[in-house]
């Protein structure tokens, strides 16, 4: 009896010391992905995004054109503020008003370009401020506003004024004439499906050139990249005194010719695959199985849902164009290519099915070439 006794306060006394040890344990757990979270949330409450937001509803949600000429910086030498006022007025009309995050050259600065529709019209420029957040974070606070404002009097000569963005180190020609560096007064970046883009991938880098006080239209505007093959330039907003161009990125001949036909049938298959007319043995080798995209294809042969009945298919004007060598990134090498085709699945005693397909993918060098391992739909 005594030993029996003995035995239950022992087994007793393990479960004492096992479960205070587990409480102990998961109060430390919580605890600590309180401080994280905590730490987390003032990280991002700190961000300058939310600085310029509050910023922009300020001065810009609705416009407030008082507060605006008061508080803003602008040349416009010899102009009233009515006049300035008006010519702000004309430039937004009814447009759009957005805002954006642009390149800035100085390192503690932030710079966010104010649009109407496709034109700017100002910027929200943050400094990083000198008050720290409770853990130390960089807080922002605002610099200044800057007005894009180009004012004439009745009695003046009209001039023109021409913007012209180009690839980052592509030169830009008026009337066969290159524009110099002084010409240069920004670096944007080409947000067009910014989010899709693989880590590291930030999208095309622009440089605008503005000239102004031409006394007529330019009769030509185009670009070159640095190897002097001339890019395809067009006009965003080609009449009126403020003329808008931008070139397109010339695509890569050496990489069209090297993976045209492989990335043709790796996209052609994926199509196929994803009606039942292939198995995903016949394209895996297309993908780098390192990646998510790999197991996100494997897995989707099994969505019966996004199979059309037919008897047969065919693919139709199938074009591939922007390639792109991203150079080394986060990911390792990568080159990107946009292709699109018509994918026709023919159904026997009904309209033929017709998919557009029109997709930008993204190939990382693996030990076995190049692989898809991340796309988006265009």
């Amino acid at each position: 009896m005594k030993i029996r006794r003995h035995r239950r306060e022992h087994v007793s006394l393990f479960y004492v010391i096992y479960f205070t040890f587990i409480f102990l344990f998961v109060a430390a757990v919580l605890l600590l992905t309180g401080i994280v979270k905590d730490r987390l949330a003032e990280y991002e409450s700190v961000q300058p995004k939310y600085k310029a937001a509050e910023i922009f509803d300020k001065y810009f949600n609705p416009v407030d054109f008082g507060a605006l000429l008061s508080d803003a910086k602008y040349e416009a030498e010899g102009a009233t503020a009515d006049e300035i006022e008006d010519y702000l007025r004309g430039q937004i009309a009814d447009s759009e008003i957005t805002y954006a995050i642009a390149s800035s050259d100085k390192e503690d600065e932030v710079k966010y370009i104010v649009k109407a529709g496709d034109k700017k019209f100002a910027a929200i420029i943050l400094k990083k401020s000198d008050i720290k957040s409770e853990h130390g974070y960089a807080t922002y606070e605002l610099d200044s506003i800057e007005l894009y404002v180009s004012v004439r009097h009745e009695e003046d000569s009209p001039t023109y004024t021409i913007t012209i963005s180009v690839p980052a180190g592509y030169t830009a020609y008026i009337d066969g004439v290159a524009l110099t560096a002084k010409y240069k007064t920004e670096t944007v970046i080409n947000e067009d499906a910014f989010r899709y883009y693989p880590d590291g991938v930030n999208g095309v880098l622009f440089d605008v050139y503005v000239v102004s006080d031409l006394e007529s239209p330019p009769a030509k505007v185009t670009a070159a990249d640095p190897t002097g093959k001339e890019a395809a330039v067009s006009a965003i907003d080609g009449d009126g005194y403020e003329r808008s161009y931008i070139a397109s990125v010339n695509s890569d001949d050496a990489l069209r010719a090297e993976y045209s036909e492989y990335i043709t049938e790796a996209i052609e298959g994926y199509a196929a695959y994803m009606q039942k007319d292939k198995r995903f043995s016949s394209i895996s080798k297309y993908f780098d199985p390192s990646s998510e995209l790999y197991n996100t294809v494997k897995a989707a042969g099994g969505d019966l849902w996004m199979v059309i009945d037919h008897d047969s298919y065919e693919f139709k004007d199938v074009n591939l164009d922007e390639f792109y060598n991203w150079g080394t990134i986060s990911d390792g090498d990568v080159i990107s290519c946009r292709i699109s085709f018509l994918h026709i699945l023919h159904r026997s005693g009904r309209d033929d099915f017709l998919d557009v397909v029109d997709m930008t993918v993204f190939l990382r060098k693996t030990d076995d070439g190049y692989k898809i391992y991340k796309w988006y739909n265009n």
